[in-house]
């Protein structure tokens, strides 16, 4: 899958600001299929607690797993285009976080067979900025995986968040671009709990045992059919 945003906050648990995935991409294989969904602007938001607004956003899912003979590929990708996002705003001073970019983006592959599929995630960004408190987040044009910066207070800001699994039967690769979570978080409405997910995507991909060959009529051999299922 893919989707733009993502947002769920919540006061003593009660839902109070909720963006479901947006534009969402999706799909399973086989067949092959290619989803591409696309939201011109968004703009979401509850006074005293977040704003968010974004200009074009796209999202897209694609597989060409067909149940062929041969290396094939799932991917899930998003773009958030004109980022501003606020979270918390203070009746005095700068808001708790406060982000802005000019995109925003996330893919996930997964590319191969069994015992040779490769998941991998990657992320982009262009003028990317992000305060906390008013204090502006130093931040790496090109993010390492999980890059964390900051935990502490009850806010937790991730970059190029991936989560991968590799074996010889099931690949998965999880792609966010921006991950931000708030434990408990004051605010002027309350303590804030939730997540904002900017750019998400993933990929998956199992692969059945081969099964054994066997012959055919006059003698020949036909090899078991090796790949079953893999889906996105």
């Amino acid at each position: 899958y893919g989707f733009g945003v993502s947002v769920d906050l919540s006061i003593l648990s009660i839902p109070i600001l909720t963006v479901p995935r947006t534009p969402y991409s999706h799909g399973s294989a086989a067949p092959a299929y290619d989803d591409v969904d696309n939201v011109l602007s968004l703009s979401a938001g509850v006074p005293l607690l977040a704003s968010l607004s974004t200009g074009v956003l796209n999202s897209e899912a694609s597989s060409d797993v067909d149940n062929g003979v041969g290396s094939r590929t799932t991917m899930g990708t998003a773009l958030v285009n004109d980022l501003d996002l606020t979270l918390l705003p203070a009746l005095i001073g700068p808001p708790v976080v406060q982000v802005s970019a000019d995109t925003i983006g996330a893919t996930s592959n997964v590319v191969g067979d069994y015992q040779s599929m490769d998941p991998s995630g990657s992320m982009i960004l262009e003028n990317l900025a992000i305060s906390v408190a008013g204090i502006g987040l130093t931040i790496d044009p090109n993010p390492a995986p999980n890059t964390v910066l900051i935990d502490a207070a009850g806010v937790k800001i991730v970059l190029n968040e991936q989560t991968t699994t590799d074996t010889d039967t099931v690949a998965d690769q999880t792609t966010n671009a921006i991950h931000i979570t708030l434990t408990e978080v004051s605010s002027q409405l309350g303590l804030v709990s939730g997540d904002v997910i900017i750019s998400g995507s993933h990929a998956h991909m199992e692969g059945a045992v081969p099964e054994p060959a066997s012959f055919l009529a006059l003698g020949g051999l036909a090899a078991g059919f090796f790949l079953r299922k893999r889906r996105r």
